[in-house]
């Protein structure tokens, strides 16, 4: 008697799917804009038990503090001009003659919690910016490479998995052609999922997965041939 063809296979199916974890996927967005302008050497954003931390900023001279925030977002690209007055992200040419020039081409984040890493909104893009590109690396391995035209939502054609506290390198580049104010970019908003967990196993589901199991476990010794 072949005992396989008269298995409860649909019963037994769903029951198996029973046991499989539910996602627990979660959006959150990271918004960096700051009321008043600061400056520090890291900066987090929490957001629904996620938070993501900007950090190690790659001036080409030393910056204090080198992070700069405003109501537009965090600096992430820059080339300060030679005004006296005015600056690009906080670093001002009157706060030394050195200052002038000085270029920020990138920082680092991670999240604290494994994430999906999906897109970006650019809340300020100043001064005659041109062939502005922002490449995403992942243990010094180029991920993604995105073209930055102006101000607006860009979203990655592959999102980043990321595990918790693991860095994610944005490297900026561009041309600036304003010498006297110079040009920036900056993020205001980092966009992420939670990256999916196994959820709790449905205590019907598995009443039904073992008890399935029971009965296939039965069958299979009434059906098999005495020794």
């Amino acid at each position: 008697m072949n005992f396989r063809a008269h298995l409860p296979l649909t019963v037994g199916f769903s029951a198996m799917l029973c046991l499989v974890g539910q996602p627990n996927a979660k959006a959150a967005s990271f918004n960096f804009s700051t009321a008043s302008p600061t400056s520090s050497s890291t900066v987090t954003v929490s957001n629904g038990g996620i938070g993501f931390t900007l950090k190690n900023p790659q001036w080409s001279i030393p910056v204090t503090d080198g992070i700069r925030q405003n109501s537009n977002g965090v600096c992430v690209w820059a080339v300060v001009g030679s005004s006296t007055t005015l600056g690009r992200c906080n670093v001002n040419a009157v706060d030394s003659l050195s200052n002038i020039g000085a270029t920020l081409t990138g920082l680092t984040g991670s999240f604290n919690r494994a994430s999906i890493f999906k897109s970006f909104n650019v809340g300020q893009f100043a001064g005659s910016v041109t062939n502005e590109k922002i490449q995403f690396k992942v243990n010094g391995t180029l991920m993604e490479e995105v073209a930055v035209s102006g101000t607006g939502l860009y979203t990655l054609v592959n999102p980043l998995i990321l595990g918790a506290n693991q860095d994610v390198e944005m490297v900026t580049s561009g041309t600036n052609t304003d010498p006297v104010l110079g040009s920036l970019v900056r993020i205001d908003t980092f966009n992420a999922d939670l990256a999916p967990t196994p959820g709790p196993l449905p205590l019907l589901g598995a009443a039904t997965a073992f008890g399935w199991t029971r009965r296939l476990r039965h069958r299979i010794q009434k059906n098999s041939p005495s020794m």
